[in-house]
């Protein structure tokens, strides 16, 4: 139900909570992390923290400088720790504009594309291959 806090499940009206400590004895761990998780989001979004910027890559969030001050986001995750775009989220592209960069990695994977496309259509020949093998071309 998109709710990440659970209340009483009782069809009386009951509407009284659970403590972190019930919750961390009746979930799987697993279902407990994600669910603590999705509280700390709900807190965050609900604090009306001004300036608060997020890494597009991680769950990390940090208060930052207005855009028009600095356009990167420097991620302290330490297992993340990328500098993306804060305008069009993705990594770092400076001194290039979004627009830029945005052309040029489309032709850059377009490339890509192409290049696998070539690649499965090629076929490689194992006669040719083994008769060549002992020749000096």
């Amino acid at each position: 139900m998109s709710k990440c806090r659970p209340d009483c499940m009782s069809q009386d009206g009951c509407d009284a909570g659970f403590t972190r400590h019930q919750l961390q004895i009746f979930l799987d761990p697993k279902t407990f992390d994600r669910l603590e998780r999705m509280q700390q989001q709900e807190d965050i979004r609900l604090a009306g923290i001004e300036n608060l910027d997020e890494c597009p890559f991680c769950d990390f969030k940090a208060e930052c400088p207005p855009v028009s001050e600095d356009r990167e986001f420097r991620c302290r995750n330490p297992d993340c720790e990328k500098v993306s775009c804060r305008l069009c989220q993705a990594e770092t592209h400076i001194p290039l504009s979004c627009e830029e960069f945005a052309k040029e990695n489309k032709l850059n994977v377009r490339h890509a594309v192409e290049e696998a496309m070539t690649e499965a259509l090629v076929r490689k020949c194992k006669y040719a291959t083994t008769v060549l093998k002992g020749y000096h071309l």
